[in-house]
Order: structure tokens, then C-alpha cells, then sequence
């Protein structure tokens, strides 16, 4: 019996099986290994499981753990709402203060010239992404 011609869909298809098969077995390994480099580490970021046990247990006793401190609740949610608008204020009015001046030294630059209105704009941003750069490097990796 003589063999059915393989179809140039199938020979396609046989391809991308063994792409997905070697794609899955490698991520199964660098998995395993990250596994391994993270069991190393405490995490306190971790998702509790609300069983239905617990979750009964929590309603029963929800008056005597919350009763007293939820109106202290409330107040450090405000309180902690104002301290973050006022941060965000100060934020706000400083760039807006560092883009005021920037746009009328700039002004000024191009009263002088237009090529030097252009260099003192683009010093101006550069250093501005520098000093963004290094805090983010330096002042506060994490960021």
C-alpha cells in the first residue's frame, strides 16, 4: 500500500505540537528551579483561604474582635485620605512650579535665539530625567 502524501497543514501542525511540547517541559524546569530559589525566603504576602469553617467562626466571634475599634477604623482610613490628598497637593503644585520656570527660562532662551530656546528645553528635561533616574537608582530601588 503506498504511503498518503503528508499535507503541508499537518507537517505545520506536527511543528507547532513539538514547539508547545518543548515551550511547556522548559517552563515545568525554570518552575521547579524558581521554586526552589524562592523556598529559600519568608513571605508574609500570602492569600488567606476563607473556608466555610473559618468563615463561620469569624461571624461568631465578629462582635468581640471588632466592636469597640471600628469607628477607629473609619477615622484612620480618613485620616490617612487627607495625609495622602496633601501629598499628592505638594506633588502637584511642586511640578507645576518646576514647569512654570522651565517654560519661562525657556522663553527667555528663545527671546536670545530659537536654537537656544531649543538647547535650554532640552537641558532642562534631561537633567530632570537624570535627577528622576538617580532617585529611582539610588534613593529608592524598590520604586
Amino acid at each position: 500500500v503506498a504511503s498518503a502524501p503528508v499535507r503541508a497543514v499537518d507537517q505545520i501542525r506536527s511543528l507547532h505540537e513539538h514547539a508547545i511540547e518543548v515551550m511547556e517541559t522548559h517552563q515545568t524546569e525554570h518552575w521547579q528551579h524558581e521554586k526552589k530559589l524562592i523556598s529559600k525566603f519568608e513571605s508574609l504576602d500570602y492569600v488567606k483561604i476563607y473556608n466555610t469553617s473559618y468563615r463561620t467562626e469569624l461571624n461568631a466571634h465578629y462582635e468581640s474582635v471588632t466592636g469597640d475599634y471600628e469607628w477607629l477604623r473609619w477615622v484612620m482610613s480618613f485620616l490617612m485620605g487627607v495625609f495622602i490628598g496633601f501629598i499628592a497637593f505638594i506633588a502637584h503644585t511642586g511640578i507645576q512650579k518646576i514647569s512654570d520656570s522651565k517654560f519661562d527660562l525657556v522663553n527667555e532662551a528663545i527671546k536670545i535665539h530659537l536654537a537656544l530656546g531649543f538647547f535650554v528645553y532640552f537641558v532642562f528635561n534631561v537633567g530632570l530625567a537624570a535627577i528622576a533616574s538617580l532617585l529611582a537608582v539610588y534613593y529608592e530601588p524598590t520604586a
